[in-house]
């Protein structure tokens, strides 16, 4: 009964790591702005050996597992569902505002 929120947890924490490791790597702007990018994109960009489609795909899988989560407890533990969605909201948008900042597509302050 409670795999899915532990499953959820552990894909947060590899997207956590998925994403620093493409930092670190300097990769973290192999796909440009586009999210999550077309599907050929991904593949060429995985087969140059970049880390940044496994980070791209496990924030996806991430997500959807969240979300998951989120509906399937909204009765029985209602503010771990409100606060895993309102974590999703905040986190999309927060990563789509540094992708477009590290893009140059939103102005400095």
């Amino acid at each position: 009964m409670r795999r899915l929120p532990l499953l959820a947890y552990f894909l947060v924490l590899w997207t956590s790591f998925s994403g620093a490791l493409t930092a670190g790597l300097g990769q973290g702007f192999d796909l440009g702005t586009e999210w999550p990018g077309a599907l050929y994109r991904l593949i060429e960009a995985a087969a140059a050996s970049s880390f940044e489609p496994i980070h791209r795909l496990s924030t996806v899988a991430a997500g959807i597992a969240v979300f998951a989560a989120a509906l399937r407890h909204r009765r029985d533990t209602p503010h771990f569902a409100l606060g895993a969605a309102a974590s999703l909201v905040a986190t999309a948008l927060t990563g789509c505002v540094v992708l477009l900042a590290l893009g140059g597509e939103v102005p400095k302050p």
